[in-house]
C-alpha cells in the first residue's frame, strides 16, 4: 500500500499559496508522478491526535490548484480536511505533466490517496471542475463517500461549455482575431462549442495536444477571457468589453508565470478534447457528468449541498437547478447577482455559511 507522509513545508511562491495554511506532502503515482496534498488543521493530523471525520477538497480547472479561499470555509469545525492538487498541477510533480491526464486516472489517484490514508470513507467538497471529478469518483466508489458539497458545479456537458464560450468571437473583436490567427481562434472555440472529436480525444488521452492549441499565446488569451467570464454576469453583462491584443503579443515580463500559465492551459485543453471525461460519441455524447449524477440519484451518500451564483457565466446556474431536481434531499443555495469567483462579495459569505451548515449535518453521521 502506498504511504503518505505529511510534514511542514515552507510556502512556495511559485505555486499554491494555500499550502502555507497546513501540512503538506505528496503521494507517489504512476510513471514517476507525485500528487501534492495539503492537510489541516495541522493538529488533527499529528500522531496521537483524536480521529476525526475526513473531508477531501477538490479544486477547479482542470489544470487549477488548491487555493486558500477553498480552505477557509472549514475553519473551526471538528474535522480533518485534505486538499489534493490534480496530477501535473500546483505542487504536484512533474509540473505540467501531460501523461495520465484522463478522468479515469484522476479518479484512480483519489482512490489511491484514500487507501494511503487508510480511510473507510470521506466527504467530498468540490468546486467548478472539481464537482465533475467528485461525481465521477462517487459513481465509481459510492461506498467510500459519506457526503457531497458542491460549489458552482461544472458537469462538462456540451450545453454548459457552449454557453461559456458564446461571447468568444465578440470579445476578441476584429483586432483580436487578426492578432491570434484564424487557426487558434477556431481551435479554442471548437474545444468548447463543438462535439468532441474521437480521434483528438484518443490523442489527448495519450498526452498529445494539437499544435493549434499548444502555444503560450493562446494560454494568455484564454486566461483573459476566463477572467472576464468569471466576474458577475460575465461578458454578457459588459457587451462593450473587447480583448486587448497587446496582452498576448507583448513579450511577457514574468517568464515563470508564463510557463505556469501554459502548463495549466495544456492540461485544461487535454481534458476538453476528451469531452471533460464524458462520451465523445453515442447516446451519452455531450452529457458530461449528468450520467453520474443520475446514477447517484437513488444512492444514499450522506448529506448533499449545492451552492452557486445566479450570475455565473462560467458554470451554468441551470446545473444547480437540475441537480436540485435530481436530489430533492439536497440543501440548495442560489446566490442572486453572484458570479463564479470564490471571492465574489455576494458569493463568499454564502459559501462560508453553506459549508458550515452542511458540515454540521455531515459530522452528525460521518465516522472517523
Amino acid at each position: 500500500m502506498p504511504t503518505l507522509k505529511l510534514e511542514f513545508l515552507p510556502p512556495d511562491p511559485g505555486h499554491s499559496q494555500g499550502f502555507s495554511l497546513g501540512l503538506a506532502g505528496e503521494l507517489a503515482l504512476d510513471e514517476g508522478q507525485f500528487m501534492a496534498v495539503q492537510a489541516g488543521p495541522p493538529a488533527a493530523w499529528q500522531a496521537g491526535a483524536e480521529p476525526l471525520p475526513t473531508l477531501l477538497l477538490l479544486h477547479g480547472g482542470p489544470g487549477g490548484q488548491t487555493r486558500p479561499a477553498s480552505l477557509t470555509p472549514w475553519d473551526g469545525l471538528p474535522l480533518r480536511w485534505i486538499a489534493a492538487d490534480q496530477r501535473g498541477c500546483g505542487r504536484s510533480r512533474p509540473p505540467g505533466e501531460r501523461q495520465g491526464q484522463t478522468l479515469d486516472a484522476l479518479v484512480a489517484d483519489l482512490e489511491a490517496l484514500r487507501r494511503a490514508l487508510d480511510l473507510s470513507a470521506w466527504g467530498l467538497a468540490s468546486g467548478s471542475w472539481g464537482c465533475r471529478l467528485a461525481l465521477a469518483y462517487a459513481a465509481r466508489h459510492p461506498s467510500r463517500v459519506s457526503g457531497l458539497w458542491l460549489r458552482s458545479p461544472f458537469l462538462g456537458s456540451l450545453a454548459e461549455t457552449q454557453r461559456y464560450i458564446a461571447p468568444w468571437r465578440r470579445w476578441l473583436g476584429e483586432a483580436g482575431r487578426a492578432a491570434l490567427g484564424p487557426a487558434a481562434v477556431d481551435a479554442l472555440e471548437a474545444l468548447y462549442a463543438a462535439p468532441a472529436d474521437p480521434a483528438l480525444a484518443a490523442a489527448a488521452a495519450a498526452g498529445e495536444l494539437p499544435a493549434s492549441l499548444d502555444e503560450p499565446r493562446l494560454a494568455r488569451v484564454w486566461q483573459a477571457f476566463d477572467e472576464a467570464q468569471s466576474a458577475a454576469g460575465g461578458l454578457d453583462a459588459r457587451p462593450e468589453l473587447r480583448a486587448d491584443p497587446a496582452l498576448w503579443t507583448d513579450t511577457p515580463a514574468d517568464a515563470e508565470a508564463e510557463r505556469a500559465r501554459m502548463r495549466s492551459w495544456a492540461i485544461h485543453a487535454l481534458h476538453g478534447l476528451q469531452a471533460w471525461g464524458g462520451a465523445c460519441s453515442g447516446p451519452q455524447a455531450g452529457a458530461g457528468a449528468w450520467v453520474e449524477a443520475r446514477a447517484l440519484q437513488v444512492l444514499a451518500l450522506g448529506p448533499r449541498a449545492i451552492v452557486g451564483g445566479r450570475a455565473d457565466a462560467c458554470c451554468d446556474p441551470a446545473v444547480v437547478d437540475g441537480l436540485a431536481r435530481l436530489w430533492p434531499d439536497a440543501v440548495v443555495d442560489r446566490v442572486e447577482g453572484a458570479g463564479h469567483r470564490m471571492g465574489d462579495e455576494r458569493l463568499a459569505p454564502r459559501l462560508q455559511a453553506s459549508a458550515q451548515a452542511w458540515a454540521r449535518r455531515w459530522l452528525a453521521t460521518a465516522r472517523p
